[in-house]
């Protein structure tokens, strides 16, 4: 998939980089996840996507526009981004397959801003390396986005800390492991959420990992169906950079997210770094991500 649309010089998107590009784009809507729908191009008339919607754009999806332009510094959607974004805002399943560079992050994030800011709570993030959770919460937070992780490399006084302001509703989004996330303290403390309406959205990254047939199968991860069991009306997007056929089948059923949207986008892996050397001041963020995502015995968050 493209990246991202072109945004301010100079200032690097947690979510990767900018694209002239259009990929060609399935979007497959359960619980019919093997028949592949149309283009955006070629729907009919009685379907009209999200992208033709944001070009024309009723106030929440100018909402959500705005937050692209204001906080990522981006001044329109590219490729299906505009689609799951809004299908996610509006509280739908999805499971999203789209290369590295191609700005999955902005696929959860822009939607976790815009419910949050309608008072629908904190987004939880289960992400499995410590250094890619410290990357996003540190972009966000420099963007104006109160974010945070948990995980082992915290004090006990600023874990306390993270946790008062989750359990205040003052987080957008709260980055964790999927072993700390199963835990019966941190479900506990996601039932009061829930209880309150201050549980927004699950966002499930590197969702490849559920799958034994991937890998980077985590045993962790196979745990993550008790959020679709325990919070059957919250939302759901999983995301992943790698997925076969199997793999993402293997996805669809663990996950339990046979009523998702499936978006598949373009793997042109070339596309991300060719953007990356139109503008030198971001090759070294991106090849820094690449080897972190890459090298065996990648840092992982084993804590409880």
């Amino acid at each position: 998939m493209a990246a991202l649309s072109a945004g301010r010089p100079g200032r690097p998107s947690p979510c990767g980089t900018p694209s002239d590009e259009g990929p060609a784009v399935a979007v497959i809507p359960g619980p019919h996840a093997c028949t592949a729908l149309p283009s955006a191009a070629t729907q009919p008339r009685f379907a009209p996507t999200v992208s033709a919607l944001l070009e024309h754009p009723a106030p929440a999806a100018s909402s959500l526009h705005t937050i692209l332009h204001e906080v990522f510094g981006y001044s329109q959607f590219r490729g299906a981004q505009a689609d799951i974004i809004a299908h996610v805002r509006q509280g739908g399943d999805a499971l999203v397959l789209m290369p590295t560079g191609g700005g999955k992050s902005l696929c959860y994030q822009v939607p976790a801003i815009a419910r949050h800011r309608a008072d629908q709570g904190v987004t939880v993030v289960v992400s499995p390396l410590i250094a890619l959770m410290h990357d996003q919460v540190g972009a966000l937070e420099e963007a104006g986005v109160h974010a945070a992780y948990l995980n082992s490399s915290l004090t006990s006084e600023e874990a306390q800390k993270i946790e008062r302001d989750m359990m205040g509703g003052r987080l957008v989004m709260l980055y964790a492991a999927p072993e700390r996330i199963t835990t019966p303290r941190f479900l506990a403390q996601l039932d009061s959420l829930h209880e309150r309406g201050l549980l927004s959205l699950f966002a499930i990254d590197e969702a490849h990992c559920v799958s034994q047939w991937g890998h980077d199968f985590r045993e962790d991860y196979l745990a993550l169906n008790v959020l679709h069991e325990r919070y059957p009306d919250v939302p759901r997007i999983a995301l992943t950079a790698t997925a076969d056929d199997l793999t993402r089948a293997d996805i669809i059923e663990r996950l339990q997210l046979q009523s998702a949207r499936v978006f598949i986008s373009s793997f042109d892996r070339l596309t991300p770094l060719k953007d990356c050397l139109r503008c030198p001041m971001n090759l070294n963020q991106y090849l820094q991500r690449q080897i972190s995502i890459r090298v065996d015995g990648r840092e992982a968050d084993q804590d409880a």
